[in-house]
């Protein structure tokens, strides 16, 4: 998402790895939410195994998780990572995320491009406040 979190991270880490299927191996998940019609949003923090877990395992989550009403009743058909790639429900989890290492990925709402998931996002992680909370729990 273009900051200063990110960018220390990958700096300090080694090239990645993808989860193997080794068994007891968790995927950790910062889902960053976003009403776009009310600007309001919510973080997620989400753990899963990396044998099994899906995009659509992280989708079924939102409503049973989230407190905001506005995002609690929004339809979410995927995610999206930095880059812009956008992720469908049938996605391996695995495929997207490092195993041990705490990743931000980005709810894409029904009838939002990713592009623009990534746009409502920017703000929100770029804000020193968001960033500062990120680092003190190790979140890129």
């Amino acid at each position: 998402y273009n900051n200063g979190v990110a960018a220390a991270a990958a700096a300090k880490r080694k090239p990645k790895k993808k989860a193997t299927g080794s068994g007891n191996a968790l995927l950790h998940i910062v889902l960053l939410l976003i009403d776009p019609k009310t600007r309001r949003f919510e973080l997620l923090q989400l753990e899963y195994d990396s044998d099994k877990a899906k995009v659509s395992d992280t989708l079924a989550q939102i409503p049973k998780s989230v407190t905001e009403k506005s995002i609690q009743i929004t339809n979410y058909h995927g995610v999206v990572d930095a880059s812009g790639k956008v992720f469908d429900a049938k996605t391996r989890l695995a495929t997207i995320v490092e195993t041990g290492i705490k990743t931000i990925l980005v709810g894409v709402p029904q009838n939002v491009h990713g592009t623009d998931a990534v746009r409502l996002a920017r703000p929100i992680i770029n804000d020193s406040k968001v960033c500062n909370m990120l680092t003190a729990n190790n979140i890129e």
